[in-house]
């Protein structure tokens, strides 16, 4: 995994909640295979191969994605660990980003993460 250098913006995305707005084949609490997460994961690395120096992209997802290829050095794919799901995850990284001062921006519109 790529490690991430100072750049101006983070963003830290909810994967589930991106492919469920991006693919209407996943219904409403339907987790997404390896395939959509490997389909997701292909469009953002397009977006963030767009803005190379300008944002670091975090994707959160609940689980493994399977084999992601190369990445490019401003995209990170993070996956939850049992007990833990793609939710918590994506808390624990505003968090730390938080805590470490680097300004980040959350892309969700889950409800109980929001509030």
């Amino acid at each position: 995994m790529a490690q991430l250098t100072n750049l101006s913006q983070i963003l830290v995305i909810d994967g589930n909640n991106l492919a469920h707005f991006l693919y209407p084949n996943l219904n409403p609490g339907q987790k997404m295979a390896p395939a959509d997460s490997l389909r997701l994961i292909g469009h953002l690395t397009s977006y963030a191969r767009q803005f190379n120096q300008a944002i670091e992209v975090e994707l959160c997802l609940d689980r493994f994605p399977g084999e992601t290829g190369a990445l490019p050095n401003n995209l990170r794919v993070l996956w939850a660990h049992y007990p833990q799901n793609g939710d918590d995850l994506l808390i624990d990284r505003f968090w730390f980003h938080h805590i470490s001062r680097h300004p980040c921006l959350v892309i969700t519109n889950d409800e109980d993460i929001l509030e």
